[in-house]
């Protein structure tokens, strides 16, 4: 646990002097606070914005800044020295995990209070989110173990990116692409924060996420047993 909190405190001091990195995370928050304030469509449904740029938020910020830590500190050799310094792999990928859950939630915490949710779908709200989160740091993870250096990890990692941030809001114009997009944890995500309401929720969407889950902790332990951290 000592290291784990030693890792992310690191992270908390690098992230803070990383102004690229910090913007992804204040950027989506700030967008839907806008989005919501000052753009009044007829008809639009309610809290259309927050629901758009939370998937896409979920899509992006944990998938790309895993994957970007991860293969920039295995490149400049950072991640050895940890490593030599008796800091097993576990606690390291725990404290960068932990670090990026934590401000993630924060994000999506200033995100549901804006948009004025009840408690109880505000709790709904964030446990949704937030394991969607978890699968994307997890699918980071694992790009970022399998690439030598950030420039190849990023290469492998916005086409994910692009895919789980873009395909659940493109699903709403295109019903093949629908068919496609079932399959997405970030899809499922959206439809059970779309319309959200504690009485009436389908909880069907969240087996999606959880195959998912699965599914990339199986390609984690793949790309780890070839490639390990080092």
């Amino acid at each position: 646990m000592r290291h784990i909190m030693a890792i992310f405190k690191k992270q908390f001091k690098d992230t803070l002097k990383n102004p690229v990195l910090l913007i992804q995370f204040v950027l989506y928050p700030i967008m839907i606070i806008v989005m919501n304030n000052l753009v009044d469509i007829e008809e639009m449904p309610e809290n259309y914005f927050t629901v758009m740029f939370t998937v896409m938020y979920i899509g992006m910020c944990p998938l790309i800044t895993m994957a970007s830590i991860v293969s920039e500190e295995k490149e400049k050799g950072t991640l050895r020295t940890l490593l030599m310094s008796g800091v097993n792999p576990f606690s390291y990928l725990a404290g960068i995990g932990l670090f990026i859950f934590a401000v993630c939630a924060a994000g999506l915490t200033i995100i549901v209070i804006q948009g004025g949710y009840s408690f109880a779908d505000s709790a709904l709200y964030l446990a949704f989110t937030l394991s969607g989160c978890i699968v994307s740091e997890i699918l980071g993870a694992a790009i970022g173990v399998s690439r030598p250096s950030q420039s190849s990890a990023m290469g492998v990692a916005v086409p994910f990116m692009a895919v789980f941030s873009f395909l659940p809001m493109l699903s709403e114009f295109n019903e093949n692409l629908a068919d496609v997009a079932g399959m997405a944890y970030t899809y499922g995500i959206n439809n059970l924060i779309s319309g959200l309401s504690y009485d009436t929720i389908e909880y069907d969407n969240f087996y999606v996420v959880i195959a998912s889950f699965f599914a990339v902790v199986l390609l984690f332990a793949i790309t780890y047993r070839r490639n390990g951290l080092e």
